[in-house]
Order: C-alpha cells, then structure tokens, then sequence
C-alpha cells in the first residue's frame, strides 16, 4: 500500500459538500475555464490540455463534488483501521508541511500501521507526486518498492 500525502483521519473534518455541489452546474457555464492553465497541471502537452478539458468540465466537478460527498465516511473508516498487520507500506509525506509537527505526526501514525511500512519525504508538493516528473518519480518508486516486497516476500528499506 503506497499514501501519498494522506490526509489524516484524526484531523480533519469532512463535512457536507456545502457549495461544491454547485459546481458542475457552474462548469456548464464554462466558469472553469476561466482559471489559469497552471492551475490544473503541470503535465506537458497534450496531457496538461487533457488534464484542463476534463477538471474544467462537468463531470470532473461532479467527480469532485462526489469525492467530498464520501470524505465523512471514508475518515471514519480510516479511524477505524488500527493495524495494517506486514503488510508493505510507504508513507509519502510531500513537501510543504516541514512547519506543521501535527501533520508530519499523523504521517509518522499513518506509517506505524504496518510493522513493514517506510515513511519518506518528497521533495515535491502534494499535487506535484502525480503530475510534476521529481514528485511522480518519488510515487512510482514507492509503488515499485511495495510491489517488489510483495513479490519477494522481502521487508521494505
């Protein structure tokens, strides 16, 4: 199991959608493509414009609206979760939380789930593990680590 930045169960809120229901009514009127292009991804062409066409639409706003819709019960079944047992796990913290000591704990608990886990530090931002190539690299690693252990049946390093 790879986290990359998991949001921590413990900490955070997860409240109704509130106004984010509004939004894919709002992209039909083409709102999101009033936002600049970096605000979507980092990505390069085509796949930053790919990237823009789907989060601007109306379906990636549902996508999104239906994400914070399901955030309540996916935390409180992540308190749930006491022990992951062996089972491989990297924890990716990304960059950005150096002055947040609650963060960084949560992220060090996260890791401690597992009695085979490894906690790392990206030096990339939370958006930047999937679309900026440093910070995808630091999340395909972990990947391909978690992989390898559970193919060899070999502890994490």
């Amino acid at each position: 199991m790879v986290l990359l930045d998991a949001t921590d169960p413990h900490r955070a809120g997860g409240g109704p959608p509130s106004a984010i229901a509004v939004l894919p009514s709002l992209a039909r009127l083409g709102v999101g493509r009033l936002l600049p292009a970096s605000f979507w991804s980092a990505l390069p062409e085509p796949a930053a414009r790919q990237v823009r066409q789907f989060n601007s639409s109306p379906r990636g706003w549902r996508n999104v609206r239906d994400e914070v819709a399901t955030m309540a019960a996916l935390l409180r079944q992540a308190r749930a979760l006491t022990s992951l047992g062996a089972t491989p796990l990297v924890v990716l913290t990304a960059a950005g939380h150096e002055d947040d000591p609650a963060w960084l704990t949560a992220q060090g608990r996260m890791a401690a789930l597992s009695t085979n886990s490894v906690h790392r530090h990206a030096h990339a931002v939370h958006g930047a593990l999937l679309d900026e190539e440093r910070g995808a690299a630091s999340s395909a690693q972990a990947v391909e680590d978690v992989v390898r252990a559970v193919r060899t049946g070999t502890p994490l390093m």
